[in-house]
């Protein structure tokens, strides 16, 4: 499940920093949220520190997305 984790996190950076393609904040959103529903409860800190962590980044960014809190000129 792991390499699954990683692979698909993976695809979505090139997918994000792909020049051809422009990404909507909406569509950035849907897919974090994506990630956060397919791997939801599968990594235990004690375990699997970084898959965690990197779950709880993306879970965050796509909560702030979804609430609407992002600013387009904050510091």
């Amino acid at each position: 499940m792991q390499n699954n984790f990683w692979s698909y996190l993976l695809e979505t950076t090139e997918f994000i920093e792909s020049s051809d393609q422009k990404i909507s904040l909406v569509q950035l959103e849907a897919r974090l949220k994506n990630i956060g529903f397919l791997y939801e409860k599968t990594f235990d800190p004690a375990d699997d520190f970084e898959a965690y962590v990197a779950l709880k980044l993306i879970n965050t960014i796509s909560q702030t997305i979804q609430n609407n809190t992002v600013a387009e000129n904050a510091i």
